[in-house]
């Protein structure tokens, strides 16, 4: 009730293209990045700009704490967006801070990225952004084919347009069917020295969505989207699988303001 903008830019979509927002019906998007990444005439202003320059924030911090929803059910879930401040309710040690190497996107440069022991971390160069408005997490062409290598029973699906993985990738009694040797292991993201992880569990998208793929790989069953796909060749983009593993704070005044 204490936060007040005098003036706000706001924009209507007439129009939508694709099939990724249309399909899913969505209804309204407050964007949280750069207002300079806008594509609208004329200058463009975020609410977290505005009240960051207005100084009505405590802190010129937005924090972003996706809450998981059941892995077998896909039910619950949820989360929370904190303007001002940290997550302190649910933050377990100290918060690692990066300088944002991008001015458009919270890009960052990272450490490594592992599966298990090992590095898949492109050669192209260790960048990336952070997007809450993406659900996976994608990768290099080459980054991305060997992380889903590294994952049993993952293949490129030409027909999909996607990287597979078992649907039951993670869960304890699957795990338990493989050989020691065939067990997935958890992604490790290494951010200013410090290591963050995701479970194997998460590496599946739609859990509950299998993709038929008998046609295309004979023998193949109860298959799903993977969390590792194809994105961009400059820079992996870390999306929502990342993220509801860890909450994750931008703070405004490393972009100039």
């Amino acid at each position: 009730p204490n936060l007040s903008l005098p003036k706000l830019p706001i924009a209507l979509a007439t129009a939508i293209t694709g099939t990724s927002r249309a399909g899913r019906a969505m209804e309204g998007l407050v964007g949280m990045s750069n207002g300079a990444a806008s594509q609208a005439a004329g200058s463009w202003v975020t609410p977290l700009e505005a009240l960051a320059r207005g100084k009505l924030l405590d802190k010129p911090y937005l924090t972003a704490n996706f809450v998981k929803a059941n892995r077998r059910t896909g039910l619950g879930g949820g989360g929370s967006y904190i303007l001002g401040g940290l997550d302190t309710i649910n933050q377990s040690g100290n918060v690692t801070w990066l300088d944002v190497t991008s001015s458009v996107y919270w890009g960052a440069d990272y450490d490594d990225m592992l599966i298990g022991t090992t590095s898949i971390a492109p050669s192209s160069g260790l960048r990336m952004i952070m997007d809450t408005g993406s659900a996976l997490i994608n990768l290099p062409q080459s980054a991305a084919k060997q992380a889903n290598a590294l994952i049993q029973g993952a293949f490129y699906s030409s027909s999909a347009g996607f990287w597979l993985v078992p649907c039951k990738t993670g869960l304890p009694e699957y795990e338990a069917t493989l050989a020691a040797s065939q067990r997935n292991r958890q992604f490790t993201l290494v951010l200013g020295s410090q290591s963050f992880v995701v479970p194997p569990e998460d590496f599946v998208f739609y859990p509950n969505d299998p993709i038929d793929s008998s046609e295309e790989a004979p023998g193949t069953a109860d298959m799903c989207i993977g969390a590792f796909q194809r994105g961009p060749d400059a820079f992996a983009v870390v999306g929502a699988t990342f993220i509801k593993n860890h909450a994750v704070s931008c703070n405004e005044v490393l972009k100039g303001i």
